[in-house]
């Protein structure tokens, strides 16, 4: 039997308009039940799921400040069901009392506090105690690792269930189809020429079987995951790979764009395509080093602020993700330099090397763990650095010792930034506050170490955006 919340509440159209969109607003507020808001509809399939089950007890997770534990308290106790809420300890909140915790002491809840890296054995803690005073406990998350009930709110909003996420995904790929539509001139003409594509296949299909095979070695450790761990280790995994992967891979994507038709245009003067590869390398060092090794240390914080705390377990894998992602555009502008020279048939070869180096990585990883499959990542990345830049040492004579003396200055100013930034994390403030003093310090003693040392890549940066202003400045205004 469900429990039920009341009748649906009115979408409201807003007297306002931005002159091309119509605002509404779902009336969630006027939920007759503790004060209303969507909050309500989560606790409600929680204990929709619940009940079934037969469960006589309900666990939560989080702040007693949250409005999700202020529903889920009240609903106990209209039900007479026992509740306990686990609640990590925030000491700059600590003596902080808010409308929801009144609420919740007022429900008679159980609050039961502890350190962070305690939350799983202390859930498991009342999850015993409850068994043994005859109870059978429900925990909203699952078991004490939060694995299980990923799906249950979904419901609570749409009841299209894991369907949202894909008509999610299918959505966003319609939609950049659209924009690229609009904002792109090209259009396909229905044209064919052999001798063109005789050409071009040859080049190309090795790239396509590379890609092919990247895609593979990616996907089957998600696979791997899925299948013999939980969803919600999965689900960390994916989410610690998200944050890196989405800043690295639009630097290297500007990266990519730029540098294969640029090295193209200059594959019969190797000097000068040195040069160029040098410059990207560098660059996108100075780059990208002190914002994955930045990313490493304010990963707590990050994922408090924008996860919440049910995300912590992401945590490690986010850090470990950060020094894998920190090695991929020096894998790019190593393999851009091959395609440019017009050597698609080494970089197959290269990438059926680290594929079975990576696969053979990933097979003795899998028995020790989610975390060990992360790390076997990052070695698998390391190991093919080596690899990437192996065939540049004679078609550029750009060797191994070359590429570690360009990158090594702006790594070793980034770990000093990171090894006295990761100091704030010890500060007994907020989260906020301390996200904010790291990004803060983090910034002013890289770019401050970078002008003391006279690091090339900051000099080449600082006079590439003053070009771009005169030029700007000089342009007549319309």
């Amino acid at each position: 039997m469900r429990h039920k919340i009341g009748t649906p509440t009115p979408i409201i159209t807003m007297n306002y308009s931005d002159g091309f969109n119509r605002f509404f607003i779902k009336r969630d507020d006027l939920l007759p039940f503790s004060f209303g808001g969507n909050k309500v509809r989560i606790a409600n399939e929680y204990f929709n799921d619940m009940l079934p089950k037969g469960c006589n007890c309900i666990i939560s997770y989080g702040s007693s400040k949250s409005n999700l534990n202020r529903v889920i308290a009240n609903m106990s106790r209209t039900l007479e069901i026992p509740c306990y809420i686990v609640s990590p300890l925030n000491k700059a909140l600590e003596d902080y009392e808010t409308f929801n915790s009144r609420l919740i002491k007022s429900t008679e809840a159980r609050l039961v506090t502890c350190d962070r890296e305690n939350v799983s054995s202390t859930i498991e803690n009342v999850m015993e105690k409850c068994k043994r005073e005859g109870l059978k406990p429900y925990y909203i998350y699952g078991d004490k690792y939060g694995n299980g009930n990923q799906n249950v709110p979904i419901p609570a909003y749409i009841g299209l269930g894991i369907w949202a996420l894909v008509i999610q995904q299918i959505s966003n790929q319609i939609s950049i189809s659209i924009i690229m539509w609009f904002s792109v001139k090209w259009r396909p003409q229905l044209y064919f020429s052999f001798a063109k594509i005789k050409v071009l296949f040859s080049f190309g299909w090795k790239l396509l079987a590379s890609s092919l095979l990247n895609v593979f070695e990616l996907e089957i450790r998600t696979l791997f995951i899925g299948k013999l761990y939980s969803s919600s280790a999965l689900g960390f995994y994916n989410r610690g790979e998200q944050f890196p992967k989405l800043i690295v891979y639009n630097i290297n994507g500007s990266i990519q764009s730029v540098m294969l038709p640029t090295l193209s245009a200059h594959q019969d003067n190797r000097r000068r395509a040195k040069e160029m590869m040098r410059r990207a390398i560098v660059t996108s060092s100075f780059l990208v080093f002190p914002m994955m090794i930045g990313m490493a240390v304010v990963a707590e914080p990050l994922v408090l602020i924008v996860l919440t705390e049910k995300w912590l377990p992401t945590v490690p894998f986010l850090q470990i993700f950060s020094i894998s992602y920190a090695l991929i555009p020096i894998h790019t502008a190593n393999l851009q330099a091959i395609n440019a020279m017009g050597r698609s048939d080494i970089f197959l070869k290269l990438e059926i090397i680290k594929k079975v180096i990576g696969l053979i990585i990933l097979g003795i990883s899998i028995p020790f763990g989610v975390y060990a499959i992360a790390i076997g990542q990052v070695i698998s990345g390391m190991i093919a650095t080596f690899i990437n830049a192996y065939p540049n040492k004679q078609l550029l004579n750009y060797s191994y010792k070359e590429q570690l003396m360009d990158i090594l200055p702006s790594f070793s100013i980034a770990l000093i930034m990171g090894a006295v930034v990761s100091i704030f994390n010890k500060l007994n403030i907020s989260e906020w506050g301390i996200l904010i003093l790291q990004v803060c310090a983090g910034v002013t003693i890289y770019l401050g170490l970078a002008k003391i040392f006279k690091l090339e890549s900051f000099g080449y940066l600082v006079n590439t955006i003053r070009e771009l202003m005169t030029i700007n400045k000089n342009e007549p205004s319309n």
